[in-house]
């Protein structure tokens, strides 16, 4: 990959950092950030097509799977993103 890609990206909501990348597969994982008396912010992972010919930055990160790992149990969802906007953003610093 010649750009450097974002160390941080937002999707619907949540932050996720770069983890790894093979090609222009890129990972991004979110960790449980929010511990209270018996409940903890659930994890997650992206899987994001990095697309660098693009020239408008906020069109280069296309997310093909997004996954919840439940922090409870360690059970993996793969959430259905079919209907809602697929571009991750990079966050504003």
């Amino acid at each position: 990959m010649e750009d450097k890609v974002e160390e941080i990206l937002v999707y619907r909501g949540r932050n996720y950092k770069y983890s790894h990348s093979k090609k222009n597969i890129l990972i991004y994982i979110s960790q449980p950030e929010h511990y209270y008396d018996d409940w903890e912010e659930d994890g997650g992972i992206l899987v994001v097509e990095y697309r660098p010919d693009k020239k408008n930055k906020n069109d280069r990160y296309f997310v093909l799977h997004q996954l919840s790992v439940y922090s409870c149990n360690g059970h993996i969802e793969h959430l259905d993103i079919s209907g809602c906007d697929r571009m991750a953003k990079g966050k504003e610093h």
